[in-house]
């Protein structure tokens, strides 16, 4: 497993070789992030610092968290859109138009783009306390009920993300445990399946089951468990996986996404719709 890492300005500046338990942990619209274990190697250690930006999987994660021992560095990255909680927003600031227009607004002055959008209502909304163009993001999208796509230093805006490809995740064929979450606290029925999978898709001995049981975030799948009476329809709302050995991926199926502080995404607004 080798790991890119390079500095501010996106300039190659090493290259880690001696890495361990690689996990890429993604929630729709909330945490995106990267975290690993690097062994001692002398003369890496200057560039396992903040700041710098680690490449995998064709996107860019900015080291944020560091525990260190004689023989290791456990490290936790950030996605490099969260430097968008680095600008604020101020009270009263108004925001009116297109999906494209606001997006262009918030990312003014930014490193950031926007990409693809395939939303096309408009509406606008007014700021209603001091934050940051991160959270207003976030809660312009809870708003428009619409996801969020982050690709290195492009930002792209989607209705849904993932398809429905019929795939099932099912016991005794690649289902290898499955945690029931229920949750009434504050109202409302809110269900959260954790499943422990053998992702098929990636398994080289089997090619043509690529396609065929391929599932990404915001997938509709079936998960059929005869021992716990689970038989459902339900969407990958959040994926913890190696992306250097993708067969044995975490997903969390359910109705709503937690983030990793395990509390609900949606917390109070910072926006008011006009």
């Amino acid at each position: 497993m080798l790991l890119k890492v390079r500095d501010t300005n996106l300039d190659l500046v090493a290259i880690l070789h001696k890495i361990t338990n690689p996990i890429i942990s993604e929630r729709i619209n909330a945490d995106f992030l990267f975290s690993f274990s690097a062994y001692v190697e002398k003369e890496k250690m200057p560039y396992i610092t903040a700041d710098n930006i680690v490449e995998v999987e064709d996107n860019y994660f900015k080291m944020a968290y560091f525990r260190r021992n004689g023989i290791s560095t456990d490290v936790v990255c950030e996605h490099v859109s969260y430097e968008l909680t680095e600008y604020d927003v101020e009270v009263d600031t108004v925001f009116s138009g297109t999906p494209i227009t606001i997006l262009s607004q918030l990312l003014t002055n930014t490193p950031f783009s926007v990409g693809t959008v395939d939303v096309s209502e408009s509406i606008s909304f007014k700021v209603v306390n001091k934050s940051t163009v991160r959270k207003i993001l976030l809660d312009y999208v809870a708003h428009l009920d619409a996801e969020l796509i982050f690709d290195k230093f492009t930002i792209h805006l989607v209705s849904k993300r993932g398809t429905n490809k019929g795939v099932q995740f099912r016991r005794g064929k690649n289902l290898l445990g499955i945690t029931e979450e229920i949750d009434t606290r504050g109202g409302g029925l809110r269900i959260a399946y954790e499943v422990d999978i053998i992702d098929l898709s990636h398994m080289p001995n089997f090619p043509y089951l690529r396609e065929l049981e391929k599932a990404e975030l915001g997938d509709i799948v079936k998960v059929i468990d005869e021992d716990m009476l689970i038989d459902i329809n339900a969407r990958i709302v959040a994926r913890d996986y190696n992306p250097f050995r993708k067969i044995n991926p975490k997903v969390e199926i359910g109705n709503f996404i937690r983030d990793l502080g395990d509390s609900l995404v949606n917390k109070s607004s910072d926006i008011a719709i006009l």
